[in-house]
């Protein structure tokens, strides 16, 4: 069986591009930005997801929960955490 690469999966999961999150991350630390929190907790959740949760179904259906309640649970694991796990060399 082929395996999807992480932003292939995180793609999958939450509908948006990995690296297009990273680039508005970006913009937002550099500048004056209101949707910072939603935007770390949308790239929190989607990684966590992406990795954690092997049924992409289920997987699908818990951000689509996420997404209308804005509440999640990721075990402890920290953005940063994440973040590391997906680009080791710039985290």
């Amino acid at each position: 069986m082929k395996q999807l690469s992480t932003a292939q999966r995180f793609k999958l999961v939450t509908g948006v591009d990995i690296y297009k999150k990273f680039n508005e991350l970006k913009k937002a630390s550099e500048g004056d930005f209101d949707g910072m929190t939603e935007l770390q907790d949308f790239l929190h959740y989607g990684l966590y997801l992406t990795y954690e949760e092997k049924d992409l179904q289920k997987a699908r259906s818990l951000f689509a929960d996420f997404d209308k309640s804005k509440e999640f649970n990721t075990d402890g694991q920290t953005l940063e955490e994440l973040m590391t796990r997906f680009a080791p060399n710039n985290a």
